[in-house]
């Protein structure tokens, strides 16, 4: 399976923008959430996200699986997060 990485720059870039339309959509915060609301795996979800961008099925980009050690901790439901300038 050919990595997402080693894909030209303008296919990743329609494959990104193919995941930001599907994320608005829901309105998704990542990746991981997008597949929790669609009840499918991350890898289903991208899959996904290749064929309508009708791109190669590839892996998902570096970074997009979160890990443990990587997790930040758990914010109280009544405090705002800032994310890219955007209140959450």
């Amino acid at each position: 399976m050919t990595r997402f990485e080693e894909l030209p720059g303008n296919v990743r870039t329609l494959m990104l923008a193919k995941l930001a339309m599907e994320m608005r959509q829901l309105n998704a915060i990542d990746l991981r959430h997008l597949a929790l609301l669609r009840h499918v795996s991350m890898n289903e979800l991208w899959r996904g996200i290749c064929r309508k961008a009708q791109q190669p099925v590839c892996a998902l980009p570096l970074g997009a699986m979160p890990s443990i050690e990587r997790r930040p901790s758990s914010v109280p439901a009544h405090q705002t997060v800032r994310v890219n300038g955007l209140a959450r």
